[in-house]
């Protein structure tokens, strides 16, 4: 049996608010990471640093430039890792935000009026399989996390005084 690919359905206005500020809160959430990966560069290596972040493509090519800066500080052993182990937790955020930006909001035809965001990979291959289908719920509550994980890249340096 081959698998089918989903019929993209316009979603209605009544839905339309919900998904929309889901959508945006993960951009806009993103979009904070993304200027603490600057920041960062900034005050560990100046300038120079943060341009070199600044011409790398995409979230994952910063990081490649910023994780070994962060390994190379003469900082306690406890506070290298915390330091990695946000901005690991960062790179997950950003995987998100992949599936949010590149995938449809499609109908679901068992349950007709209800939509749900599909992560297009699991579409492959042939025969029926469970599909997950995000609610705006869900994509907005992983957006809060996001904002707040924002806060505790930030709040790294603040601590120090």
């Amino acid at each position: 049996m081959k698998t089918q690919v989903p019929r993209v359905t316009v979603v209605p206005k009544t839905e339309e608010v919900k998904w929309s500020t889901a959508l945006g809160f993960v951009i806009w959430s993103m979009a904070h990471m993304e200027w603490q990966a600057y920041d960062w560069a900034l005050r560990l290596g100046g300038h120079p640093l943060k341009d070199k972040l600044i011409e790398k493509r995409g979230f994952g090519g910063r990081l490649a430039v910023l994780k070994p800066v962060i390994r190379a500080q003469p900082w306690p052993h406890e506070k290298t890792k915390q330091a990695e182990r946000l901005w690991r937790q960062a790179e997950g955020f950003a995987n998100f935000r992949n599936v949010i930006a590149h995938n449809p909001v499609i109908s679901n035809r068992r349950h007709p009026g209800e939509f749900g965001l599909v992560d297009a990979r699991d579409l492959k291959g042939e025969g029926r399989r469970e599909r997950r289908a995000w609610k705006p719920e869900l994509i907005y509550h992983v957006a809060e996390r996001m904002q707040a994980h924002a806060i505790k890249l930030h709040l790294f340096w603040e601590r120090e005084g």
